[in-house]
């Protein structure tokens, strides 16, 4: 990569609940250093719903939010 130039990059995380997702992307963030985004707390606010689209739309708007920290980056 040359000198001074920029790459954004998002790494997705998948996996059964309580695997460890969250805290390898913690760790992970704390690495590069990178922000961690996660879905749980927006699954959480949503649960409410109680439909099947939760997690679609909890992923859409964490896909907004990685979105929007790569522009702010720029």
């Amino acid at each position: 990569m040359p000198r001074g130039r920029v790459t954004a990059m998002l790494i997705v995380f998948a996996g059964s609940p309580g695997s460890g997702k969250s805290t390898l992307a913690r760790a992970l963030g704390r690495v590069l250093p990178a922000p961690a985004l996660s879905v749980d707390p927006v699954e959480v606010a949503l649960e409410h719903l109680r439909t099947a689209r939760v997690r679609t739309i909890a992923r859409r708007i964490a896909v907004e939010d990685a979105e929007l920290l790569r522009r702010l980056g720029e």
